[in-house]
């Protein structure tokens, strides 16, 4: 199983061995007719023994919540070769990250994903499409 443990490994066999400034995406999704122009970029870590698997199984059960969200013009979710996972959000704007990103939170797909991970080792980072 890939975990954090040996993620590094297995993106090393796949040519990517650079940390976190690059990463393998594993599911991406963009949803017709939504407009991107605010990005969100999280990097962070799931709880110990959370395998690859499991937390992919998660998130693909939290899709619905994303796609559902009309603030929301697409995410990709990919795992950097030091075993940290990446979030790319595209946002239609500021106001729709803001509106939305608090419904999510109501979503219980959603939630349950974010249960997976470590907020101890967890980084977001915000910005307007140029």
């Amino acid at each position: 199983m890939l975990d954090g443990s040996n993620a590094a490994a297995a993106l090393a066999d796949a040519g990517r061995d650079a940390g976190t400034r690059f990463f393998r995406e594993l599911r991406a999704r963009a949803y017709e007719g939504r407009d991107a122009g605010y990005t969100e970029v999280v990097v962070f870590r799931t709880w110990p023994g959370t395998t690859r698997a499991a937390h992919l199984a998660l998130f693909d059960a939290a899709e619905k919540g994303f796609a559902n969200e009309a603030g929301v013009a697409g995410h990709a979710l990919g795992l950097g070769a030091d075993g940290a996972w990446i979030h790319v959000v595209h946002w239609t704007s500021a106001e729709g990250f803001a509106r939305s990103s608090r419904a999510l939170m109501r979503d219980a797909g959603v939630r349950s994903w974010i249960t997976s991970l470590d907020f101890g080792r967890f980084e977001q980072r915000h910005g307007t499409r140029m």
